[in-house]
C-alpha cells in the first residue's frame, strides 16, 4: 500500500482540492455577492419605479393645474375685456353726462339772466300797471270834463241855434 507521502499524485491531488474548495468559495462569495448586488438593484429600481410613479403624477397634476390656471387666465382675460368695454361705455356715457351738465350750466345761467330780466320786467308792469291806473283816472276826469264841455257846447249851440 502506498501512502499519502509515497503517492506523487497526493500533494497535486490535495492542491487540486483546495483549488476546487477555493474555486467554490469564490463562487459562492462572488454569487451571493452578485445576489446582494441583485437584491440591492432591484430594491433601487423598485423605489426608482415608484419615486418615477410619484414623479409621473406629479407632472401630471401639474399639468391639470397648469391646464386649470391656463383656463382661468384666459376666463379672467375675457372677463378684462368685458371690463375694459364697460369702462369704455362708462367713459363715453360720463363724457357725453358732462358735456350735458356744461349744457345745462350754460343754459341754466342763461335762464337765470331770463329770470331776472323777468322779474325786472314785472316790476316794470307792476309799474306801468299803477300808471295806468292813474292815467285812466286821469282820462276818465278828462272824458267827464270833455262830456260835461261838450254838452256845456251843446247849450250854447241850440241857445245860438248854430248847426
Amino acid at each position: 500500500m502506498i501512502t499519502k507521502a509515497q503517492d506523487p499524485n497526493a500533494k497535486t491531488k490535495s492542491s487540486t482540492d483546495n483549488t476546487w474548495k477555493i474555486t467554490a468559495i469564490v463562487a459562492i462569495v462572488l454569487f451571493v455577492a452578485a445576489a446582494v448586488v441583485a437584491i440591492v438593484y432591484m430594491d433601487k429600481a423598485s423605489k426608482l419605479k415608484a419615486e418615477l410613479k410619484t414623479e409621473r403624477q406629479n407632472v401630471e397634476d401639474f399639468r391639470t393645474e397648469l391646464n386649470s390656471v391656463k383656463q382661468e387666465n384666459l376666463t379672467l382675460n375675457e372677463k378684462n375685456q368685458t371690463l375694459d368695454q364697460t369702462l369704455d361705455d362708462a367713459f363715453v356715457n360720463i363724457t357725453a353726462k358732462e358735456m350735458l351738465i356744461e349744457r345745462l350750466n350754460t343754459e341754466n345761467a342763461t335762464l337765470l339772466t331770463i329770470k331776472n330780466q323777468v322779474a325786472e320786467i314785472q316790476a316794470i308792469n307792476k309799474s306801468l300797471n299803477i300808471s295806468n291806473a292813474k292815467l285812466n283816472k286821469v282820462q276818465a276826469k278828462i272824458n267827464k270834463t270833455i262830456k260835461a264841455k261838450q254838452a256845456a257846447n251843446q247849450k250854447l249851440k241850440d241857445k245860438y241855434k248854430i248847426k
